[in-house]
């Protein structure tokens, strides 16, 4: 059975030391709300990904955020404790592929891991590190840009019959900064962290493939683009009231 790790504790912005129980809980929750919200745009980017024309769906990785628990335990002084465990992945092989401040690996800063996919008839072309960039650009189109899920990091593994993109841990920047239902920590630099990711974001072929509408598309591709557009999580009573006097459009 794979082992499982407790929240790295050391890449909390402020001392744990200082929450109380109820406060520490509360934290760990949270956490792994924000999680399940980037592994439920995950699930949609993967399937944008895999249904590209041509593309190899053995061969290119995906994208998942690993399940996250909140275990509570009484501690010798009778207290309620809360930590937060998980999956452990190789630390040898934990990799940033970008930050909440900006940063964006490359195929160019490391070029040994430039892995390049080509669609069968040569329309498009993107590299390894093409994907997880290209996950983050979609999560800010599909949001309404509202949000912005990065600072992607975890374990690129390709023992998996699909290889995968295993992350943990992200950041997600909301522009509003009131009448939010979720808070995301203080890793959420808004409408600033936004800006900082898209100065050095350069939109791969892939960027524009999966953030692309198409106007004669299936179905199916509508419908999967308009539960994320207007995901019941992030929607307010106002625009829930509205939505049976509007005319939807994609």
């Amino acid at each position: 059975r794979e082992g499982i790790l407790s929240c790295f504790l050391s890449s909390i912005p402020f001392d744990r030391r200082t929450l109380s129980e109820r406060h520490l809980e509360a934290f760990h929750k949270n956490f792994c709300k924000l999680q399940q919200l980037a592994e439920k745009y995950a699930v949609f980017f993967n399937r944008k990904l895999l249904s590209l024309p041509g593309i190899d769906c053995s061969k290119v990785p995906t994208i998942q955020f690993l399940d996250c628990w909140v275990m509570m335990f009484d501690t010798e002084n009778n207290k309620r404790g809360a930590i937060l465990v998980e999956k452990m992945l190789d630390h040898e092989k934990y990799t940033k592929w970008n930050t909440n401040g900006g940063y964006v690996r490359t195929g160019t800063t490391y070029p040994g891991s430039a892995t390049s996919f080509s669609a069968q008839n040569g329309d498009y072309h993107f590299t390894l590190e093409d994907i997880p960039q290209a996950y983050s650009h979609f999560t800010y189109n599909a949001s309404g840009r509202r949000f912005l899920v990065c600072d992607l990091q975890g374990v690129l593994d390709t023992k998996k019959h699909r290889p995968v993109f295993e992350l943990t841990d992200p950041a997600i920047h909301y522009r509003e900064r009131t009448d939010r239902r979720i808070d995301f920590g203080r890793t959420d630099l808004g409408e600033q962290g936004i800006e900082q990711f898209f100065r050095t974001h350069e939109c791969s072929d892939l960027c524009r493939m999966v953030c692309r509408q198409w106007i004669d598309g299936e179905e199916d591709d509508i419908i999967q683009y308009e539960s994320i557009h207007e995901g019941p999580s992030m929607k307010s009573e106002e625009e829930e009231e509205g939505k049976e006097k509007t005319t939807k459009r994609v």
